[in-house]
């Protein structure tokens, strides 16, 4: 079953929302493709010179270490379709 998420990201660079389109049913762990890991890698801070560390990937992983090839898991939320994630310096 595929499912449309929306991550939403509110960090250092301000709020930004990217949508997925994942295959799993509501409240299912799933493992991303290497170009979703890379637009969410990418979506927080697309600056190749700052240092925030921001990423859209939620916590649980290090997605500044992640290699091509390593799986990154996301769970697909049991009500609704967005995923909020605070980054490092939330903006108010």
């Amino acid at each position: 079953m595929k499912t449309k998420i929306t991550i939403t990201h509110n960090g250092f660079h301000g709020y930004t929302s990217r949508a997925l389109v994942v295959d799993g049913k509501p409240g299912e762990k799933v493992a991303l493709t290497d170009s979703q890991i890379k637009k969410l890698k990418r979506a927080a801070c697309g600056m190749k010179d700052c240092t925030c560390g921001e990423s859209l990937i939620p916590r649980q992983q290090d997605a500044w270490s992640w290699m091509p090839g390593d799986p990154i898991f996301i769970t697909i939320p049991k009500v609704g379709t967005e995923i909020e994630i605070n980054g490092n310096y939330p903006q108010r």
